[in-house]
């Protein structure tokens, strides 16, 4: 039996774990014992939310035709898990709130399912607090997190992950355990794996553009598969493909939906359609995979 989409994620122990319950089927075919003993090595692996217990009904890991639940995920492998399915992360960035908040509804309008809203863009955290409010089901943001208070500030809004252009020691560890997810930027291999071994889930690769492209994150993830990278900066629809196909766990673009000029105008027909053609670029991802 083929793996399911999504249980890349986990390895090793975590692994076995994903495997024992998709080969049984999910919890429902398992004992009593045994499930209780899969969910008590979930939470000790930290895949599994010390909340959950065998039968939950928190989101879960789906067999690979979208099937019955395997098990239930902690809040940050979930929204890794969100992440990777949606593939394409929206990155916005602008000196206006009112037109961040607007382009943003835009996107998500669209099609697109994942919003990043940049720390340094004017009351970032209501923003995120809105769009949280207003779109339940999507997976809302904070990029450019630089400081402990930053991420505070837009945790409490609602942000379910963070992302920063750089590795801060203290930033990884104090969320290495969640509730949020935190994606810590670099460039080189080193810098890769020093983050994955202080306890970062995913890593950003920035600015990916400048650093070589689609045979720089090639060449990285073929070397560190065991590493989710998540690419960023200076990337054009027309690349999100060749980067899917290079293995990453997801994109993030910023002017290719936010573009200068329609932000500049106002023009958020322009950027829903830009969106609309984000989205596509992921669907067609998720019916080859």
């Amino acid at each position: 039996m083929s793996a399911a989409p999504g249980l890349g994620l986990f390895r090793g122990a975590a692994g076995d774990l994903c495997r024992e319950s998709l080969r049984r089927g999910g919890y429902g075919s398992l004992s009593a014992q045994k499930a209780s003993q899969l969910v008590k090595k979930g939470r000790k692996l930290g895949i599994i939310s010390a909340s959950s217990s065998a039968g939950s009904s928190t989101e879960s890991a789906r067999d690979q035709n979208g099937g019955a639940a395997l098990f239930p995920l902690s809040s940050v492998q979930s929204t890794l898990h969100r992440l990777r399915r949606a593939g394409i992360i929206a990155c916005l960035r602008t000196t206006s709130a009112d037109v961040a908040l607007d382009a943003a509804r835009a996107a998500l309008d669209g099609g697109l399912t994942t919003v990043e809203v940049t720390m340094t863009t004017p009351s970032a955290a209501k923003i995120i607090d809105c769009l949280v409010r207003e779109y339940p089901s999507a997976t809302i943001g904070a990029g450019t997190v630089l400081s402990m208070q930053e991420a505070e500030v837009a945790k409490q809004a609602g942000a379910k992950f963070l992302t920063s252009p750089v590795t801060m020691e203290d930033m990884v560890r104090a969320h290495k355990d969640g509730p949020v997810l935190f994606i810590p930027g670099t460039m080189t291999p080193t810098e890769v794996v020093t983050a994955h071994c202080l306890g970062a889930c995913a890593v950003k690769l920035f600015p990916v553009a400048l650093l070589g492209g689609v045979q720089y994150a090639l060449a990285l993830q073929r070397t560190l598969p065991h590493i989710p990278l998540i690419v960023s900066s200076g990337i054009s629809l027309d690349m999100v493909e060749p980067y899917f196909s290079a293995g990453v766990m997801a994109v993030i673009v910023s002017d290719a939906v936010f573009g200068k000029a329609a932000l500049e105008t106002r023009d958020y027909s322009k950027i829903k359609t830009l969106a609309s053609a984000a989205a596509s670029k992921c669907l067609s991802r998720s019916t080859e995979t």
